[in-house]
């Protein structure tokens, strides 16, 4: 009786093997492909998901314990390639799964095969961001004519000569602190400053010498003309510091607008001397205009990604009303005497408007954490006070509707770092 209990037992092991293998081997490739899957972040936690712009550090290799099966487990020959148990039947089969395709883990009797688990760095969020901008700009508005060439005190007949200020550099620093996930402060500040000089000669008309007549004398003097010629210089200069918050109004895919609001403080100063020889000794002329307000700033940018390689086109804008005073000065002095001829002072209190724009293409680094720009920019400082109206005032002693506009144009390159 004992030794048919033994028998059938040995029986009933022998029927079972087949699946017992089975459901080992499952376990092992199982656990071996879910291992693959696996991503462990730069903090630690595991991601289910891989990010496939962060580049992956060097794999873990992770490797298993052979998982041996008895002989009496051993299954009958592959079908259609895939390993089979006992009489032939697939392994996923025979515990009720669907066929996999053949690999290293479905090899009953041998080790599975090493498996790599990638730990990917997963950069942490910017908070920060740092730029530097160059400025390359054209001032216009800020020209001053102050000479001409005459036959006669009063009859030109040449060229008039005025202080054309080109293209000169600048720069503009700043940065943003990250608020929340969409929103941040930035701040920055801009500074230019440029200048041009003029020289003019008195012509030669059929052998005769001319001369030359200033342009920004005070008429009720008749100083006359010049007879060895006239120099003049001028200076436009310019300073901004903004802060404000921003905030994202709206993001699709592959675009972007971001609004913002804050302050902005704005200084300008112009600068003009013309210096020359005249019957009644060296005549020096002089006028500075200098502005400093401040208001609000309202700004917009946004851009749009182009391709996949980085690259996009970008665009901002900002417009601020500045309240403040334009303070002016004028004089003509004779350097050979210590005498000052003319003297007047004019502050005036107005809100000048300041608006720019930018576009340009941007490139962000493969990690975000770099990025180029380059542009076209123009911007308009709105009922301002120059130079040459200044001038013109006072030498018509008229200073009601002093008011022009200022413009500038011209390139920017940007790089800027975010961490």
């Amino acid at each position: 009786m004992e030794l048919a209990a033994k028998r059938q037992l040995r029986m009933m092991l022998r029927r079972q093997a087949p699946m017992l293998a089975a459901l080992v081997a499952a376990i092992v490739c199982m656990s071996g492909e879910a291992a693959a899957q696996v991503m462990m972040g730069a903090d630690g936690a595991v991601h289910l998901d891989a990010i496939g712009d962060v580049p992956a550090t060097p794999p873990i290799i992770v490797q298993q314990q052979p998982q041996l099966v008895g002989p009496a487990m051993a299954g009958g020959p592959m079908i259609g390639g895939t390993p089979t148990v006992a009489g032939g039947v697939p392994w996923q089969t025979a515990i009720g799964g669907t066929a996999q395709p053949y690999g290293a883990c479905s090899v009953p009797f041998a080790p599975c095969a090493p498996v790599a688990m990638q730990v990917v760095e997963q950069p942490p969020p910017i908070l920060f961001s740092f730029f530097g901008e160059f400025l390359y700009l054209n001032p216009t508005g800020v020209d001053v004519a102050h000479a001409q060439q005459v036959r006669t005190p009063g009859v030109p007949l040449g060229q008039i000569a005025q202080t054309d200020i080109g293209y000169n550099p600048g720069f503009r620093i700043g940065g943003d602190m990250a608020m929340s996930q969409h929103s941040s402060i930035a701040a920055s500040y801009t500074y230019f400053e440029s200048d041009a000089s003029n020289s003019i000669g008195p012509p030669t008309i059929n052998g005769i010498p001319g001369s030359v007549d200033s342009l920004v004398h005070f008429p009720g003097l008749n100083l006359g003309a010049s007879a060895t010629g006239l120099t003049a210089r001028s200076e436009f200069d310019f300073q901004l510091a903004d802060i404000e918050y921003r905030t994202r109004l709206r993001q699709g895919e592959r675009y972007w607008i971001n609004g913002g609001l804050g302050l902005r403080y704005g200084k300008l100063e112009q600068s003009f001397g013309q210096t020359g020889e005249f019957l009644s000794g060296q005549i020096d002329t002089q006028s500075d205009v200098d502005f400093d307000g401040g208001g609000m700033k309202l700004a917009l940018d946004g851009g749009r990604n182009i391709g996949s390689r980085g690259f996009s086109l970008y665009g901002r804008t900002s417009l601020s009303p500045m309240a403040g005073s334009f303070r002016s000065t004028y004089s003509m002095t004779n350097v050979d005497l210590d005498s000052t001829f003319v003297q007047a002072n004019w502050n005036d209190q107005r809100i000048t408007t300041l608006l720019d724009y930018e576009v340009g293409v941007a490139w962000t680094g493969p990690r975000g954490r770099w990025r180029f720009a380059a542009g076209y920019t123009q911007s308009f400082w709105f009922n301002a006070v120059t130079t040459s109206d200044y001038i013109d005032a006072v030498q018509s002693s008229n200073y009601g509707g002093v008011s022009d506009t200022i413009m500038l144009n011209g390139l920017t390159a940007r790089v800027e770092h975010l961490w």
